[in-house]
């Protein structure tokens, strides 16, 4: 008899609270940033909306190499330093003084979390069974 595979496991949780917390920086910050452009800086709505979309152009401009990186340095390196750099990218806002350096901000925390993103859930479509893929999946994501 098999026994049941167990989808709660340390490094399970590990990798859904990252993953989590990942997309909560991710939607607080989407849900502003136009606001924050338009206020701070006294731009159009077409450039806040622009600084707004950045982000998801950096996000799939990484994705895009995020494969060939994790073959090449493995998911568990593309996972830390993608968390490393949304972290300190989230904190570089605070010095962008400029609309030009917000949107290059904004790009490049886009390619951070895109390269986080793919390489968690690669690993979690790694670590859970066949038998659990779609829980796992919907616990994570």
């Amino acid at each position: 008899m098999n026994a049941k595979a167990r989808l709660w496991t340390r490094d399970f949780v590990a990798v859904t609270l990252a993953n989590f917390f990942l997309m909560i920086n991710y939607f607080m910050l989407i849900v502003v940033m136009a606001d924050y452009a338009m206020t701070t800086f006294d731009t159009s709505p077409a450039l806040a909306g622009a600084a707004s979309g950045m982000f998801i152009v950096g996000a799939l401009v990484a994705r895009l190499f995020a494969g060939a990186f994790m073959t090449t340095w493995g998911h568990r390196a593309i996972t830390l330093v993608g968390i490393v750099c949304d972290l300190l990218f989230s904190l570089t806002y605070f010095v962008a003084q400029t609309m030009p350096l917000l949107l290059m901000v904004r790009f490049l925390h886009g390619c951070a979390y895109g390269a986080a993103s793919t390489a968690l859930g690669t690993i979690v479509s790694r670590m859970v069974r066949r038998s659990g893929a779609a829980r796992g999946w919907a616990i994570t994501c």
